[in-house]
């Protein structure tokens, strides 16, 4: 399978999974090229997450715009820094075998999240009030996907899974609050 054929065969399995369809899975290749090449999400991204940094979000005066340099850096270490994290949380709970999968699933299954965040931002613009409402939905879905590709491709139970999610969900909160830059002194 050439590589475009993968990106579009790994797309169309992470949106079956985002809709709660195990088979997604047979449409990512889960293999170690297919772990490497599953990393081609965070490149295909990278232009939208850039432009997402620098919008300003409602009830910001003046933005947070983010220096260029340092949002591509804490981006790839939010990447690499999550494969990391899952490789401990599989080792922790006996499931390295496992571990190429849950990356290459979370990985791909990033793109169509993505999606759900960058229309969320869009909402926000064009119903400034209801911004917080937008944002809590879109968390709350992106945390209930992870949680449904973390327990179908590690094969552990609610609170494993569970427990997984939630500590990536904090550990990238933790990197995102080390990438705003400063508040203007008053």
């Amino acid at each position: 399978m050439g590589l475009g054929q993968e990106i579009a065969s790994s797309v169309y399995g992470a949106w079956r999974l985002m809709l709660r369809d195990p088979d997604g899975l047979r449409w990512l290749n889960i293999t170690v090229d297919g772990f490497w090449r599953s990393f081609i999400a965070a490149i295909l991204l990278l232009p939208f997450a850039l432009l997402l940094a620098q919008v300003p979000f409602p009830g910001e005066p003046g933005g947070m715009q983010r220096e260029l340099p340092i949002v591509i850096l804490f981006y790839f270490v939010e990447w690499v820094g999550r494969a990391v994290l899952l490789l401990g949380l599989c080792a922790i709970l006996d499931r390295t075998g496992r571990f190429a999968a849950v990356v290459i699933a979370w990985n791909w299954v990033a793109i169509p999240e993505f999606g759900l965040f960058a229309g969320a931002t869009l909402l926000s613009f064009l119903a400034p009030p209801l911004a917080p409402f937008f944002f809590v939905i879109v968390l709350g879905a992106i945390f209930l996907i992870d949680y449904f590709v973390t327990r179908t491709t590690l094969d552990v139970g609610a609170g494993a899974g569970f427990g997984i999610v939630l500590t990536v969900f904090l550990a990238q909160l933790l990197l995102g609050f080390a990438t705003m830059p400063n508040p203007p002194p008053a």
